[in-house]
C-alpha cells in the first residue's frame, strides 16, 4: 500500500513540474491596442472631413484614422471607427494633418495634445482641439490654419428644397433675382468659411452621397439651380453645370482691378469693411507681396489684412 502511495505522489509531482516547465516556454499573450473615440477641432472649429488625426510615441507613428462629417474621428460604439493606437514606451502625442492645416503639412499646435500612457485593451474618449497660428502675411511658405474664405457677391430667388428619388433634367438659370449670401459654417477671424465650399470639396461627379444632395439645396437656395429643381444624392451633369456657374461667380466677384493706388484704396478703407474697393486693396497688397500669396481675397477688412496693411506702410 505504500508502494502504491508514493508512486502516485511521484506521478503527480511529475506532472506538476513538467506543466510547469512547459509553461515557462509558451509565448506571452500580446498586449491589446487600446483605442480613442471623440472629436477632432482647429482652433475650436471642428476639423472639416477628410483630415487626418495621427498618434505616435515619440517620432514614431502608433495609429492613424481619418477624420469624418462633424470632425468626429472615433466613436464610442464598439463596432465603429476608433483611432486605434498600438502598444509603445512613453507618452502618446496626438497630430493632425488637413489641406487647410498648416499648409497641408501635419502639426500638433502651438501647445501638445498628449496622453499619459498605453493601456492595453482601453478604449478612451478624448475630444482633441488643436491651436494652430492663423496664417500671416509674413514668409512665403509659413504655417498656420488656412480656410477657402470668400464672400461672392450673387443673386438668386429664394426657395426651400424638396426631394425626390429622381433627377429631373431642368436648364440651369443664368441670371439670379434677389441678393442671397452662402451658409456660413464657420468665422476665422471675422473671415467667413461657407457651407456649400466645403460640400464642393467632397463631393465627385458621378457619385451618390447625402452632401451631394445638400450640394444641390444650397446651389438652387443661391440660384444656380432653378426653384423647381428636385433634389437627389446623385452628383451628375446638372449639378455639375450649377457648380461650375457658382465658381465662375467668385472668381468675377474678386476681378479688380489691379492697378489702383494703394494709398488710395488704404484710405478709402477700413478694419471692420465689407465691399469691392477692400477686394481691391487685398489683390493690390497681394501683387505687392504684402498679402499672404495663397490666402483668397475676400470683400472683409479684417485681421490679416489689416496686418498687411501695416506692412506695407512700414516699407515705405
Amino acid at each position: 500500500m505504500k508502494k502504491i502511495i508514493i508512486f502516485t505522489a511521484y506521478v503527480a509531482a511529475s506532472l506538476l513540474l513538467g506543466a510547469s516547465a512547459y509553461a515557462g516556454e509558451m509565448p506571452p499573450i500580446p498586449d491589446f491596442p487600446m483605442s480613442f473615440w471623440g472629436v477632432a477641432k482647429v482652433n475650436g472649429t471642428t476639423a472639416l472631413a477628410g483630415s487626418v488625426v495621427k498618434a505616435y510615441y515619440g517620432t514614431m507613428l502608433a495609429g492613424q484614422v481619418t477624420v469624418l462629417d462633424g470632425g468626429v474621428y472615433g466613436y464610442t460604439e464598439p463596432v465603429k471607427q476608433k483611432l486605434i493606437v498600438a502598444k509603445g514606451e512613453g507618452i502618446i502625442t496626438f497630430k493632425i494633418q488637413g489641406t487647410q492645416i498648416n499648409s497641408g503639412r501635419e502639426t500638433g499646435g502651438s501647445t501638445a495634445i498628449q496622453y499619459s500612457t498605453f493601456e492595453s485593451g482601453k478604449a478612451v474618449n478624448k475630444d482633441l482641439n488643436f491651436t494652430v497660428p492663423v496664417l500671416s502675411s509674413s514668409g512665403g511658405g509659413g504655417g498656420g490654419y488656412t480656410a477657402p474664405v470668400v464672400t461672392p457677391v450673387i443673386t438668386a430667388p429664394i426657395s426651400a428644397p424638396t426631394t425626390t428619388p429622381a433627377v429631373n433634367p431642368v436648364i440651369v438659370p443664368s441670371s439670379p433675382v434677389i441678393s442671397v449670401a452662402p451658409t456660413t459654417t464657420a468665422l476665422v477671424l471675422g473671415e467667413k468659411i461657407y457651407r456649400i465650399d466645403e460640400l464642393i470639396k467632397i463631393t465627385k461627379y458621378g457619385k451618390h452621397s447625402k452632401e451631394a444632395k445638400e450640394l444641390q439645396a444650397e446651389l438652387m437656395r443661391l440660384g444656380f439651380l432653378p426653384k423647381n429643381f428636385k433634389t437627389t444624392d446623385y452628383y451628375g451633369p446638372i449639378t455639375a453645370a450649377a457648380v461650375k456657374k457658382y465658381l465662375a461667380s467668385k472668381t468675377s466677384s474678386v476681378a479688380e482691378s489691379t492697378t489702383v493706388d494703394v494709398d488710395s484704396l488704404i484710405g478709402k478703407t477700413k478694419f471692420g469693411q465689407k465691399g469691392n474697393d477692400v477686394v481691391a486693396l487685398q489683390n493690390e497688397l497681394k501683387r505687392l507681396g504684402f498679402f499672404p500669396k495663397f490666402q483668397k481675397a475676400t470683400s472683409y477688412y479684417g485681421k490679416i489684412t489689416q496686418e498687411a496693411v501695416k506692412k506695407y506702410l512700414a516699407s515705405k
